[in-house]
Parts: structure tokens; C-alpha cells; sequence
């Protein structure tokens, strides 16, 4: 099958500048680097992190808001890059966003009606009465009611202008959406709520999701496969099941140790320590050698490909020179 959305080396550089129009370049922030993903139709794939690891950049440029500075992005076995005008147009309509900020991203002059049909009029999708009905179409699938069309976005909870904005994303029909840490700045009550509702459009409209976040227990609910990146590398890879019973960076482990459970002591948890490096200045080798307890002399030397750790078979990619061992099978 031809993945949907491909992600082949690609890198995302910016060059840090002083002030004033001419300023003297500084450095350059190495937001991404190297990252390689494939996104299957009706696949779920997490991307997880640190806050500063580069998750929010590599979705950009996975929605294609963001040009990458090296690599190729692929949309339905079509290099991105190639693609020019209304062909671009087109191809775009595929991937949609939907944005950690619900009002921000809500045009705050714009009716929750003209939010939904703005997109439809961008790419002169229908007539306007045939908008007008998608638009009714869209509140009521989120789960809101047609009457909220004439209402304006401050009117609304934050839980209400998040399924607004993901009533957006779907105006155009998207075959993927990517999801920028879409709970993070919702209550925990308004949470399972929105998440529920994702997972069930997922099932009825056979959408794809890239699901960006920091929260595990909302990744082990709604993603098919995980992705674990570090200071704009991916670090691990794997099915979600795989990826959280035999754990193989240290990295990972230590963001799963990190979430608390219930009846866990804080003795029992082990924190991880230390800060992710500044990515105008990563460090050699092994980017994350500073902060791991396992890290030997090469690991500050020579930088981990990612693949097959031993013993996991070839769904499961980790870049560790020296992965954890695959816990022992349960007894039956």
C-alpha cells in the first residue's frame, strides 16, 4: 500500500539573526534533522517529546506550512516539491491542521459559520448554498448545534472552539489531519470528550492522523503507532503496543516513567534529569548521551542510525547504541 504522507530524511533549519535588517547571522537552530515517517490512510501515528524537541515544526511541515531545508515530503506518492499552483492548490486540501490554540486560531471577527465556509470559498468548493448546508453538516458532526453557526468564537468554552476548529479541518474532505497538541490548553474533564469525538471521526470518515503531543495516556488511547523524537531527531519508532511493553531507548523509557499511576509510590518513579540540549549547538555523537544514565564513550563520539533493535522485529526502530533489553514474556 502507498503511504499517504512520507517524510524521507527531511531536516528544518533556521537561521538565527541579530537585530536590524542586516543583522549578522548568529547560528542556525537545528529544529529537525533527518527525520524519516510514513503515514498510512486510516493510520493514527503519534509524535511525542519534550517540550523543544521539535514536534511542532516537523508537523508544520508534514501539513505542509513549512518548506523543509533538506529531505522530501511526499503526499500520495507525489514529491511535494514538485508540485506547483493549482496542483499545490489541490494537493494541499488533503492535509489539514488543527492548531493547540482553539481561539487563536479561530478568526475572532469571523461567525462560527463563515469560519467553517471560509475554507470552502477559498478553494470554490460548492455554491454558496451548498456551503451553507456543508457548514451545518460540520457543526452538527463535532457535536454542536446548527443554531451556534451565528455565533462568534468568544461565546464559546474552550472545549466548544476546539471541535469548531476541528470542524474546520474537515470542511475540505482532508485525508489527513495533523493534530498540534490539540488537548494541551483544555481541561482534563474536557479532554477524553474531545478525544473521543477524534477517534470516532476517525472510524466513520477513515482519516488519518498525525497526533502531536507530550501526554502518553492520550497517545496510548488514540495512536496506532508512536513516534519518540529528541532534539529533532526520531529516537524510536514502533506499533503502539511494542513501543510501550518492551521499550528499547532510554529516552522513551524515562518519558514513561515520567507519567504518574495510580498507587505508584514517587520513590518508584525515576525522573529524568538535566534539560534537552540548545539546538543551535546539539551535541556530538549521541544527542541525548548528556542525560543518559547508559551512555559509554560512543555515544559522544558517533551519532545512532535508527533501526531494528535485536530482537524486536522490523516494525520497531530505535537509534541507540546501546538499546534496552526486551523485558522477558510474561508468564502465561
Amino acid at each position: 500500500m502507498t503511504a499517504l504522507l512520507e517524510l524521507d530524511h527531511v531536516s528544518k533549519h533556521f537561521p538565527l539573526r541579530g537585530a536590524g535588517l542586516f543583522g549578522a547571522h548568529l547560528g542556525t537552530v537545528h529544529a529537525v534533522s533527518d527525520a524519516s515517517l510514513a503515514i498510512a490512510p486510516g493510520e493514527t501515528l503519534a509524535l511525542v517529546g519534550e517540550s523543544g524537541c521539535g514536534k511542532t515544526t516537523l508537523g508544520r511541515v508534514a501539513a505542509l506550512l513549512h518548506a523543509p531545508s533538506a529531505g522530501r515530503v511526499r503526499l500520495n506518492g507525489r514529491p511535494v516539491d514538485e508540485v506547483r499552483g493549482r496542483a499545490l492548490r489541490a494537493l494541499r486540501r488533503n492535509v489539514q491542521t488543527v492548531f493547540q490554540d482553539p481561539f487563536g486560531s479561530l478568526n475572532p471577527r469571523l461567525s462560527v459559520g463563515l469560519s467553517l465556509r471560509e475554507p470552502l470559498d477559498i478553494h470554490r468548493v460548492g455554491s454558496p448554498p451548498e456551503r451553507r448546508q456543508r457548514a451545518e453538516a460540520l457543526i452538527a458532526a463535532v457535536g454542536l448545534s446548527p443554531r451556534d453557526l451565528g455565533r462568534y468564537p468568544h461565546q464559546f468554552s474552550g472545549g466548544q472552539r476546539q471541535r469548531i476548529a476541528i470542524a474546520r479541518a474537515l470542511a475540505l474532505d482532508p485525508a489527513l489531519i495533523v493534530l498540534d497538541e490539540p488537548l494541551s490548553s483544555l481541561d482534563v474533564s474536557v479532554q477524553s470528550q474531545v478525544l473521543n469525538l477524534l477517534a470516532e471521526l476517525k472510524q466513520a470518515r477513515g482519516l488519518a492522523y498525525l497526533f502531536i503531543s507530550h501526554d502518553l495516556a492520550a497517545v496510548e488511547h488514540l495512536a496506532d503507532r508512536i513516534a519518540v523524537m529528541y532534539l529533532g531527531r526520531v529516537v524510536e519508532l514502533a506499533p503502539r503496543d511494542q513501543l510501550l511493553r518492551s521499550t528499547a531507548h532510554p529516552y522513551t523509557r524515562a518519558l514513561i516513567d515520567a507519567v504518574p499511576q495510580i498507587g505508584q509510590g514517587r520513590a518508584r518513579r525515576r525522573p529524568l534529569q538535566g534539560d534537552v540540549p540548545s539546538p543551535i549547538a546539539p551535541p556530538p555523537g549521541c544527542a541525548f548521551h548528556p542525560r543518559c544514565p547508559r551512555a559509554e564513550a560512543r555515544c559522544r563520539i558517533e551519532r545512532p542510525m535508527l533501526g531494528p533493535p535485536p530482537g524486536r522485529g522490523n516494525e520497531h526502530h530505535v537509534a541507540c547504541h546501546f538499546p534496552l533489553p526486551d523485558p522477558p514474556a510474561a508468564a502465561p
